[in-house]
C-alpha cells in the first residue's frame, strides 16, 4: 500500500489510474462472486427442484403400480368367492338336492300305491334319509369350522388326518413344529384351516396318491403349511380347479400366499404361508 501511494505522489496521472483500477477490481470481484453465488443457488435449487418433481412422479408411479396390484389381487380374490357361491350351490344341487328329488318321487309314488308300502321300502327310505344326512353333515363340516373352532387348529388337522387315514388307504405323515395356537388371527386361522380341507379333499378326490404328507410350521413370522401327495400331479397353467382357485382366494384374504407346484406323473405340493399378527382367536 505505501509502495501505491509513493507511486501516486510521483506519479499523478499514473495513481489517479491505478486508483481507478484497484476500485473497479475491488467492485468487480464481489459482485462476481455474488452473481457466480447466486447463479449456482440457482443451479442447485432448479436441481432440487427437478429431483423433487422425479421423486414425486416416481411416487406416483409406484402408488399407481401398487393400486393396480392391489385391485388385481381383488379382483382374483371376487372372482375365487364367485366360483366358490357357484361351487356350493353346485354341490347342494347335484348331491343333496338330487337326493331329495328321488325321495320325494317314492314318496309320492307310495301315496299314490300306499299298498306298495311294506318293510323293505321303509328301510330304502331310511337309507335315503341317512344319504342325505350325510351329505349335509359333509358340507357343514367343509364349511362350518365347527372342528377348529372346537379344538383348535393343530387338533383340527389331526383329527382330520385320523379320519382320512380311517376313509382311505393313504400313507400319512403329519409334522407339527413350532406352531401354537393363538398366534393368528381368528379370521386367519379359520382361512387356514379351510384351505388344509380343501388341499387334503383334492388329494383324496384327484390325486389317486399313496401317500400324503402334512406339515405345519413357523418361520420368519409366517406360519407355514405344507401338503404334498404322490398322486399324478396336473399342469397347473392348465389345470387350476375351483378348489385350488379357492385355496389361492383365501390366501390372498389372508394377505398370505398359496404356491402351487405340480408336474403330471410326480405329485403335487401345496406350500401355504399366512402372517403372524395376534388377535382376537377362537380361543
Amino acid at each position: 500500500m505505501e509502495l501505491c501511494l509513493l507511486l501516486a505522489q510521483q506519479t499523478p496521472q499514473l495513481g489517479h489510474q491505478f486508483l481507478i483500477v484497484l476500485l473497479l477490481f475491488m467492485v468487480a470481484v464481489p459482485s462476481l462472486l455474488a452473481f457466480f453465488a447466486i447463479r449456482q443457488h440457482g443451479q442447485r435449487r432448479r436441481y432440487e427442484e427437478e429431483a423433487a418433481r422425479m421423486r414425486a412422479i416416481a411416487e406416483a408411479d409406484a402408488e399407481r403400480l401398487r393400486i393396480e396390484a392391489e385391485n388385481d389381487r381383488l379382483r382374483a380374490a371376487l372372482k375365487a368367492a364367485q366360483e366358490e357361491t357357484e361351487r356350493i350351490g353346485r354341490q347342494l344341487h347335484d348331491g343333496v338336492g338330487y337326493q331329495v328329488t328321488l325321495l320325494r318321487s317314492e314318496l309320492h309314488l307310495l301315496k299314490e300305491y300306499p299298498e306298495e308300502f311294506n318293510a323293505e321300502v321303509a328301510a330304502k327310505l331310511c337309507d335315503d334319509m341317512n344319504l342325505i344326512s350325510s351329505e349335509i353333515r359333509d358340507l357343514s363340516h367343509t364349511y362350518s369350522g365347527h372342528t377348529f373352532r372346537t379344538f383348535g387348529l393343530v387338533d383340527a388337522i389331526e383329527r382330520e388326518i385320523e379320519r382320512i387315514g380311517k376313509t382311505s388307504n393313504l400313507a400319512i405323515e403329519v409334522a407339527i413344529e413350532g406352531y401354537k395356537d393363538g398366534c393368528l388371527t381368528y379370521e386367519n386361522t379359520e382361512h387356514l384351516y379351510y384351505m388344509f380341507l380343501e388341499a387334503v379333499q383334492n388329494v383324496q378326490k384327484h390325486a389317486n396318491a399313496s401317500k400324503l404328507v402334512v406339515s405345519l410350521s413357523t418361520e420368519n413370522q409366517q406360519v407355514c403349511l405344507n401338503i404334498y401327495d404322490d398322486g399324478c400331479g396336473f399342469e397347473p397353467r392348465q389345470t387350476i380347479g375351483l378348489g385350488l382357485r379357492n385355496i389361492e382366494f383365501r390366501a390372498i384374504v389372508a394377505e398370505g400366499n398359496a404356491a402351487i407346484l405340480s408336474v403330471p406323473g410326480r405329485g403335487t405340493t401345496i406350500t401355504i404361508s399366512v402372517p403372524i399378527c395376534l388377535g382376537e382367536t377362537y380361543a
